[in-house]
């Protein structure tokens, strides 16, 4: 398995200061991908993004699940750096997936979650069937470990609900259940504007 082979070629690689605010430097690849872009998802026409993007040099952007409060889920834009060794851990626990996709029957009402490490791509659609559940919790732990700087992007993709019109726009629409941050790789596939509101292949 090439671990470290971007994941969309066609992405443009991010610099890692890019992420989180800081002066530009060293253009680096996605090793890691959880999730992806669902621009109105069932049931409720949902947008969402990536849960989680892993660059080569260590960087680490997510918008990370931080519970239920009132009823809504709650999440934490951030970014940081992986240490050295915890990333080894998981190119490691990630050499040993099977390479079977798609993994579990999928929900009538969902869609599977996208990993991709390297140049391995999985359907997950169901997170508890081991081996992936528990290097799913160890990306998760690795990652809200490392994210402790804020993350504020530069574009977000907004759909309202009962919209049939996305738009890529340069600040969150205030509901978060409709609207998802563009990572810094994608942001020549959202340029600014009114964009397509079908699923990315």
């Amino acid at each position: 398995m090439t671990l470290l082979s971007a994941c969309d070629s066609s992405s443009t690689p991010v610099a890692p200061g890019d992420a989180t605010g800081a002066t530009a430097g060293d253009p680096s690849e996605v090793l890691v991908q959880l999730g992806d872009y669902h621009l109105g998802a069932v049931p409720d026409m949902f947008v969402t993004g990536p849960e989680l993007i892993v660059y080569s040099d260590g960087t680490v952007v997510g918008d990370l699940y931080e519970g239920i409060s009132d009823g809504l889920p709650q999440f934490r834009l951030a970014a940081g750096t992986i240490p050295d060794d915890a990333m080894q851990e998981l190119i490691d626990a990630a050499s040993e997936l099977p390479p079977t996709s798609p993994i579990g029957e999928a929900a009538t009402d969902g869609f599977p979650l996208l990993l991709v490490v390297g140049d391995q791509r999985w359907e997950i659609n169901d997170s508890t069937i081991e081996p992936f559940g528990s290097f799913l919790a160890q990306l998760r732990s690795a990652a809200d470990t490392a994210a402790t700087d804020a993350w504020e992007p530069s574009r977000w993709v907004v759909r309202p609900f009962g919209s049939v019109v996305c738009t890529a726009t340069d600040r969150p629409g205030g509901d978060p259940l409709y609207d998802a941050p563009v990572y810094p790789h994608f942001l020549d596939e959202f340029p600014l504007g009114e964009t397509s509101c079908a699923d990315r292949p």
